[in-house]
């Protein structure tokens, strides 16, 4: 299945498309069973309305969170591999390509872990939609806002399967096979078994926690915040789900 026929069944299937997909299913199924379609209608509403409710989604969150990294846990890492979350190829404030808020703060914090263990760093991730790799943005961005080069650029990979395997391909070679690995805390579970998969022995080192606030009035009513947040933890799921069916 290709990328972008991949991409497309997933959006069918999750939040709000599903959802609606079932509503609409509903109706018109009520022409002919009326209470059948009725049901049916009524609970794609409903799950819509419950996906969408910020308390679930921030919950959800938690569910797949890693604890954060301890400082003994990295004491016999050998790299720090980032993981590419985007880039935005062509910004007007810029005129250059620059990274995503999700490559921001992944690179964020291997710069912050690099300073504080002086472990080298890995950069991976490629241009699965065309323009300048984001391991290139990230390389770059290290180098003038945080002052790090990093050691290894990986620059090809369009998956996070494929990072996986193009990074162990250059650090087994130096045989440096026990990483932190730096992405988003939803995205880890899915990172970590293919990173695991490739041959690495895998520290988790998350960022972008979910809020840990007490729970708000406001968050018990459906918004777009709560809506991505439930979309972007089903995605991962069902992502882990399909490198489990391929293994």
């Amino acid at each position: 299945m290709t990328r972008t026929l991949t991409e497309i069944v997933l959006n069918l299937l999750l939040p709000p498309a599903g959802p609606l997909l079932v509503a609409l299913a509903g109706l018109l199924l009520s022409r002919r069973y009326r209470r059948l379609g009725m049901t049916l209608s009524a609970l794609g509403v409903a799950a819509l309305w419950v996906l969408s409710l910020t308390v679930v989604g921030n919950s959800l969150l938690r569910l797949v969170e890693p604890p954060p990294a301890a400082r003994g846990d990295l004491a016999a890492v050998e790299a720090i591999v980032v993981l590419g979350g985007g880039v935005v190829q062509d910004p007007p404030e810029y005129r250059e390509p620059v990274a995503n808020s999700y490559t921001l703060a992944r690179v964020r914090y291997g710069a912050f872990l690099a300073r504080e263990t002086g472990i080298p760093i890995l950069v991976s991730g490629g241009a699965p939609s065309g323009g300048v790799p984001e391991a290139e943005v990230m390389a770059s961005m290290l180098k003038s806002d945080f002052g790090i080069a990093p050691r290894w650029i990986e620059n090809a990979s369009a998956t996070t399967a494929e990072n996986a395997a193009r990074s162990f391909a250059m650090l087994a070679r130096e045989r440096k096979t026990r990483i932190a690995l730096v992405t988003n805390t939803w995205h880890m579970p899915r990172a970590r078994r293919a990173f695991e998969a490739a041959g690495f022995i895998v520290v988790p080192a998350g960022t972008g926690y979910s809020s840990r606030e007490p729970a708000r009035l406001v968050d018990f009513l459906p918004s777009p915040t709560g809506l991505f947040q439930t979309r972007t933890v089903l995605w991962e799921l069902l992502g882990s789900l399909w490198y489990a069916m391929k293994q």
